[in-house]
């Protein structure tokens, strides 16, 4: 009897459970913790190193790999002073030339020549006297379209960028007569170019980057005073700029476009932040970190440095970084470029020596890499 009784008090407990469930629906958060998720073993990790690469070593300097034509092969500069320079293909194992063109004289290649996400063209400044051309060389039929003619200190105030998906040229130009800074985005569908004010808040304000979205119609300036940088995040609305957002940050000034209403970047505490316009979120994605670049095609994957010289790869998963992995270390990048098919990694930088006596580092000549994952 007494087991009977308590047969009865089990049943009429899971009918009053059940009876909560009908009611009114609930939402639950479960949080799970990163690091289970995170893959154990080497063969676990997407950024195993199969094969590492060095870049046209014994070619002589003054060879710049400047990106990736197609997944197996990369794209360099070559200049040729005081004839025309060259752009070649680099097959590989990445030792050999094969020249594809001949382009205008560079003021300095790292600044001056960038090359498009989608792999279609080229943007370079050429010099002719006090004069300085911006042109887009299409490698697909080698031809050259001249974008802007101006003067020599007009042009050259901040980094060329591309949008993400590769259509959009985004240039900076002097306006002397209202004291003023315009920004330039030339669009390679329309081939013309929209110029946007961007009124400077103090005299010795500086312009270092700009990078502007998709659509065209928003864009991140990056502004240096003395030592300290900031971005500001806004709109480009009429023929102005309308600064919507800003944060202080790191000196090397990249901003990665996560998707059209978000953004990446290093702040001047070396965190690297994922700011959403759309609800006005600022996210930690990953603590003490120098530089960093998103792979071109999804946005899927990061590679990142730490204490100068240590490169990591990681995958990006929302707001979360996981499967960190150390892949190279001995090589302080100033270039990081993620293959098409994001199976490899081409950096681009200098080595650094210790010395024994007074434990300072020295920067050795430069070095290109290309690191292959299984």
């Amino acid at each position: 009897m007494k087991r009977r009784t308590s047969l009865y008090a089990l049943l009429a407990t899971v009918c009053f459970l059940l009876t909560g469930c009908l009611g009114a629906p609930r939402t639950e958060t479960i949080i799970l913790n990163d690091a289970v998720q995170q893959p154990s073993g080497e063969e676990a990790s997407p950024f195993t190193v199969q094969t590492i690469y060095s870049v046209l070593d014994g070619q002589g300097e003054g060879i710049y790999p400047i990106g990736w034509i197609d997944a197996n092969a990369l794209l360099a500069f070559t200049p040729e002073y005081p004839s025309r320079s060259r752009l070649d293909r680099v097959n590989e194992p990445y030792t050999a030339r094969q020249k594809l063109s001949e382009v205008g004289v560079f003021t300095y290649p790292q600044n001056s020549l960038v090359l498009s996400p989608d792999r279609r063209n080229v943007a370079y400044i050429s010099v002719s006297g006090s004069v300085l051309q911006l042109n887009l060389h299409s490698l697909g039929d080698s031809g050259n379209t001249l974008i802007e003619t101006t003067k020599n200190k007009q042009l050259l105030n901040a980094r060329m960028s591309w949008s993400s998906n590769g259509r959009l040229l985004c240039y900076t130009i002097d306006n002397e007569v209202e004291k003023a800074i315009q920004i330039s985005v030339y669009d390679t569908i329309e081939g013309k170019s929209r110029r946007y004010t961007l009124p400077l808040a103090q005299q010795n304000e500086l312009v270092s980057s700009v990078y502007v979205s998709d659509s065209g119609e928003a864009a991140v300036i990056v502004k240096r005073l003395g030592q300290d940088s900031v971005l500001e995040l806004g709109e480009l609305r009429g023929n102005e700029f309308i600064s919507q957002y800003r944060h202080p940050i790191s000196n090397e000034d990249w901003v990665e476009w996560i998707h059209q209403d978000q953004i990446a970047f290093v702040g001047a505490d070396g965190i690297l932040y994922a700011y959403d316009q759309r609800n006005d979120v600022l996210s930690v994605l990953l603590n003490d970190i120098g530089q960093f670049r998103l792979s071109r095609s999804d946005r899927k994957f990061i590679v990142y440095t730490k204490d100068g010289d240590a490169v990591y790869a990681a995958s990006i998963y929302g707001n979360n970084v996981l499967n960190m992995k150390q892949i190279y270390k001995g090589i302080v990048p100033y270039q990081m470029v993620w293959s098409p098919d994001n199976g490899k990694l081409l950096l681009i930088g200098s080595k650094l020596k210790e010395q024994s006596k007074s434990k300072l580092y020295t920067e050795l000549k430069y070095q290109g890499l290309v690191i292959e994952f299984k």
